[in-house]
């Protein structure tokens, strides 16, 4: 769901805000943009949480949030000067947002592809684990190969 919301406001920003020639047009893209532009912010506790672990999940906001401040301070004046400095007004700044939306979605993807990847080669322990242990720890080991393969579809 994050890399998914991520990639339609990289999208929209590329598709929608920067051939937006009245303002009609850019109430549409507020509107539009502006459901899935704050996506990060639902989404960073469970995807932290699924990195980091929930033991650590505290830490790991902290740092985030702290990480957050100094971009999110400064973030309107960089983007006025990118403007400023730019002979076709606000394209550069349009083309730095959705170019940095599509790069998050490329991370969260990455993520997600690491995850899966953990997950089934703790499948694979796991199953490897059943063949060896008797015959009476099997269902318990069985129950676990099936909770991971069914945390990898969620």
């Amino acid at each position: 769901m994050a890399a998914t919301m991520t990639f339609l406001a990289g999208l929209f920003a590329l598709v929608i805000w920067i051939f937006a020639s009245s303002f009609g047009v850019l109430v549409f893209y507020a509107l539009i943009g502006g459901t899935v532009a704050g996506t990060f912010w639902a989404t960073v506790a469970p995807v932290g949480a699924e990195v980091i672990g929930l033991k650590d999940l505290n830490a790991g906001l902290t740092i985030t949030w702290l990480a957050l401040v100094l971009p999110c301070t400064f973030s309107e004046p960089i983007a006025l000067e990118i403007a400023n400095r730019s002979p076709v007004g606000y394209l550069g700044t349009q083309l730095f947002a959705g170019f940095m939306y599509l790069a998050a979605c490329m991370c969260l993807l990455a993520v997600r592809v690491w995850k899966i990847g953990e997950l089934e080669r703790g499948a694979t322990r796991v199953a490897y684990a059943e063949k060896d242990a008797p015959y009476e720890e099997a269902p318990r080991v069985s129950s676990k190969i099936s909770r991971l393969l069914s945390l990898k579809k969620v």
